[in-house]
């Protein structure tokens, strides 16, 4: 069974100054990472970079779908504006 903390802990392992929050419904996902790591990086590269921290859970089926929520401190500052 796929739990929160160890799917999180798999994330800040690749990104270590990561916030991270995960939702699970059986072997989907979802997540919202906030990282300065993200800066320099476009969306695409933003996705490698999280798949790369869940590439085997993805692999052998422990992890179906994933939704991302990626974001630089700075852009979940104004987008959380428009979340409340």
């Amino acid at each position: 069974m796929l739990e929160i903390e160890f799917l999180k802990n798999r994330i800040l392992a690749g990104i270590p100054e990561a916030d991270v929050t995960v939702e699970i419904s059986g072997n989907h996902c979802q997540l919202k990472i906030i990282a300065s790591i993200f800066a320099s990086l476009n969306s695409l590269k933003r996705q490698q970079t999280v798949y790369a921290c869940l590439q085997d859970l993805i692999a052998d089926g422990t992890v179906h779908a994933v939704n991302m929520n990626l974001y630089t401190p700075d852009e979940w500052q104004q987008a959380k504006k428009f979340l409340m």
